[in-house]
């Protein structure tokens, strides 16, 4: 009942604007109401589609709503003073959202394993090792 009369009242809307821009055709300089009244015209059925169908976002930008996580930290003070920084929070949002979006693990346990992996052992040079020269002219360097 309440998808019907959202329906209705976009309808009346876009009626109301065509009534208006007919007897008032926009100017160039201002157009963003006329080109939102012809998306609406346009794609009259699409447009409250969100209402019935719950697998449809209200907005279908999600680069947007992205963007905003990384708007709020810029507006922040003293935060990403270089662009070392913003790489480490962009690497670590990315990280964040794919564990959010995979839905196999909670968020929390999916950080947690992280953390709790082992760290391979990284290659040690041996400066008695007279077999790995490039080493050896590294370091006595």
């Amino acid at each position: 009942m309440h998808i019907e009369r959202c329906l209705k009242d976009s309808m009346e809307n876009v009626q109301t604007a065509a009534k208006e821009y007919e007897d008032n055709p926009p100017s160039d300089y201002y157009r963003d109401g006329y080109n939102l009244y012809l998306r609406m015209a346009e794609y009259k059925h699409n447009h409250l589609l969100f209402l019935s169908n719950p697998l449809v976002e209200p907005d279908n930008n999600l680069c947007e709503r992205k963007a905003r996580i990384l708007k709020g930290k810029i507006n922040q003070a003293i935060s990403l003073r270089s662009f070392e920084n913003l790489e480490y929070f962009c690497e670590c949002l990315s990280v964040l959202d794919h564990f959010a979006t995979d839905g196999k693990n909670n968020l929390y346990q999916s950080i947690k394993e992280i953390f709790r992996r082992s760290r391979p052992e990284q290659a040690r040079v041996n400066p008695k090792n007279t077999e790995s020269s490039d080493a050896n002219m590294i370091l006595s360097e």
